[in-house]
């Protein structure tokens, strides 16, 4: 784990030199969050760096359960104190 914590950190510090108007504070950014592990991971990451962060959870409603993975998604980004929402995409209604 403490690898894993030091890679991140490493990319973190890279990031902020190549780019540091985005991590001036209480810059809004907003990054895709699926729920899954990347996704988690990035989102921990970039919590503690005093941004106005916000993590959008697409559901492309192609499964059954998919609005039950979206809920997933809002309850961890608020167990990291992210703001979350979820945007709705009804993908099988384009085909027609």
């Amino acid at each position: 784990m403490a690898r894993a914590r030091a890679t991140v950190e490493r990319a973190l510090r890279a990031t902020r030199a190549r780019l540091p108007d985005l991590f001036a504070a209480h810059t809004p950014l907003v990054v895709a969050f699926s729920g899954g592990q990347d996704s988690t991971c990035l989102v921990h990451a970039l919590a503690g760096q005093g941004l106005d962060l916000l993590a959008v959870h697409v559901d492309h409603a192609l499964r059954p359960d998919s609005a039950t993975d979206a809920q997933r998604a809002l309850a961890l980004a608020a167990s990291m104190g992210v703001a979350a929402e979820v945007v709705r995409v009804d993908v099988a209604g384009y085909r027609q």
